[in-house]
């Protein structure tokens, strides 16, 4: 632009004005400014948000491994399934005997690949929360003992946690009450209930406010927390204040 301007002036034997030299620097020096700003700015907004991703997922990874640690007891070790259960061999623990038709296993780092979760959201038609997305990287495991009455579907093992996810969504409860509604099924709420992702209400962050459905009350939505992060904070939070406390109330 400035040489555009300038050409036309000489062209027609005009000197090259003084001022709009004056007044282009100063228009190009504001514009290096507004955007080494909005530079900043985006930064700080960049480290801000992955700083609560982080402080996120440190509460997603807490409910996870407390309720693995929970699985085990004097009386009862969970940490055995069925072989029909058993998925591909996945988490079979080897160092530890059968017993009958029960099959040792171990938790894992995560095998689930992305392409699995991108296969999962094209059949649902809607992109799951990256907090939940975090939940399903970080362990697999057949089973979670509950620390709260938010039972998520388990096994959480390649291929197995895509198809019960599917069965809930479509082939579980009337699609009138759920999927029709824009609600993504995710887990169990104790034995009377479900909890969804409400895609209606998708923020900037890809994140839905999460619905407590009550099975006898088909048209009431009960919005149970800001988010899948919160959720598991709300859970993790509310069972660490039970065991200082000496009872844990079910969140």
């Amino acid at each position: 632009f400035h040489l555009y301007v300038r050409n036309k002036f000489e062209s027609k034997g005009n000197a090259y004005p003084l001022l709009f030299k004056t007044s282009y620097r100063r228009f190009s020096a504001t514009l290096y400014i507004l955007h080494a700003s909005a530079k900043a700015s985006q930064v700080v907004y960049t480290n801000t948000l992955q700083h609560i991703e982080n402080m996120n997922f440190e509460y997603i990874k807490k409910f996870v491994d407390i309720s693995i640690q929970n699985m085990t007891s004097p009386e009862f070790d969970s940490f055995y399934v069925s072989k029909s259960e058993i998925v591909d061999n996945l988490l079979v623990d080897e160092s530890r005997p059968e017993k009958g038709d029960m099959i040792p296993w171990q938790p894992s780092d995560s095998l689930i690949k992305d392409s699995e979760i991108e296969a999962l959201e094209s059949e649902i038609k809607h992109p799951l929360p990256i907090s939940f997305k975090q939940y399903l990287k970080y362990k697999n495991f057949y089973e979670l003992a509950p620390i709260s009455n938010v039972w998520m579907f388990t096994p959480l093992v390649p291929k197995e946690w895509k198809r019960v996810m599917l069965k809930n969504v479509f082939n579980g409860w009337p699609k009138d009450y759920l999927y029709n509604k824009g609600m993504i099924p995710f887990a169990n709420y104790s034995d009377w209930g479900m909890l969804c992702f409400d895609t209606n209400t998708k923020d900037k962050n890809g994140e839905y406010q999460i619905i407590r459905w009550d099975h006898e009350n088909e048209e009431e939505y009960e919005v149970f927390a800001n988010n899948f992060a919160d959720l598991m904070k709300a859970i993790v939070q509310n069972y660490e204040e039970g065991i200082r406390n000496g009872e844990v109330v079910f969140y």
